[in-house]
């Protein structure tokens, strides 16, 4: 991916503490306020890194309310609650309701309910900071998803529509990042998460990855091909069928910008809305560099995702790959 094409940046900031970059002479987006450092991107991503790249608790900006950010576990829980002798997951012929699998996770030394299991333990104990997040892996860099970005998984996202009496077949390992997006999506609609191959009832649905690798991930779900990345939380837009295009999820935005962040019938692929994760683990360079403030949000103080594809823009929000 290459720079970003500036001489001078200056450093901007949310209500919750995120920093970003914008150029200089550049009025910042709605909802980021400009500080006075300005340099090159690597020169503020030495400023951010001495600043702190995460924001610490009572320190600059406040945080999100935790009320807010914990609204994930509580609505996992409260999922749980509706239906707690619902089957949850099925493991070959062993089954747990929602019932047990949360006093698996709520045990102190008991059984953790395998990977799934770790991952609601890791979601608990996330919801006990300021802004709970979860880290999952884009290569070798941990990308910070919060928890209040994943809620979108239990409605309309652009995956399969599941409920009570669905079955969602778990197609990934524990270590990739659709592993969490197969969980929630499962957890949070009331579905089974059928994690054997083996047996696997007729009508289960599943997500199929088709292609990865650098830029972004192809992975089928029901009759969609989807795109997305650890950076998207892996949704981030669905092919159109008989075309070389796709379009964006609900949810989110494909945009198309030239090198000063403006709009353009052919450039640079970014990804706003809703699927954006907050950037990467004390790594402030890369995340000031990819992640910027998103100039057209109808939401202050958002970001986007500087994909390094390039695109060309077609009519009705659709864009199409360059060759």
């Amino acid at each position: 991916m290459r720079a970003v094409k500036s001489a001078y940046f200056r450093i901007v900031v949310n209500e919750i503490g995120d920093r970003g970059v914008w150029p200089v002479g550049q009025m910042p987006p709605a909802g980021w306020r400009a500080t006075p450092f300005a340099g090159t991107v690597e020169a503020c991503a030495d400023q951010v890194a001495e600043l702190g790249a995460r924001q610490q608790p009572g320190d600059g900006p406040a945080p999100v309310s935790r009320a807010t950010d914990e609204t994930l576990v509580r609505a996992l829980r409260a999922v749980a609650r509706r239906q707690p002798d619902a089957p949850a997951l099925r493991l070959g012929t062993r089954s747990l309701t929602y019932r047990q699998l949360w006093d698996a996770v709520d045990s102190p030394a008991g059984d953790r309910a395998g990977p799934v299991g770790d991952l609601l333990t890791a979601l608990v104990d996330g919801a006990a900071q300021p802004v709970p997040e979860l880290l999952v892996m884009s290569g070798d860099l941990p990308v910070r998803w919060r928890h209040r970005t994943l809620l979108r998984l239990a409605g309309e996202c652009g995956l399969p529509r599941l409920g009570p009496g669905s079955r969602l077949l778990q197609s990934s390992p524990a270590g990739h990042p659709l592993f969490p997006v197969e969980v929630l999506r499962a957890l949070l609609t009331g579905a089974e998460l059928v994690l054997a191959p083996a047996g696997v009832p007729c009508d289960a649905q599943a997500l199929t990855v088709l292609a990865g690798g650098p830029g972004l991930t192809r992975f089928a779900a029901g009759p969609d091909v989807l795109l997305g990345c650890p950076e998207t939380t892996m949704l981030c837009a669905v092919t159109v069928p008989g075309t070389a295009s796709c379009a964006p999820l609900p949810g989110g935005h494909l945009y198309v910008f030239d090198e000063r962040f403006r709009p353009a019938e052919a450039g640079e692929l970014y990804v706003g809305g809703e699927p954006i994760a907050a950037g990467y683990l004390d790594r402030p360079d890369l995340t000031l560099s990819r992640f910027l403030p998103d100039p057209l949000s109808s939401r202050h103080g958002r970001l986007m995702f500087r994909t390094g594809l390039r695109v060309r823009r077609l009519p009705a929000g659709r864009i199409e790959m360059a060759a």
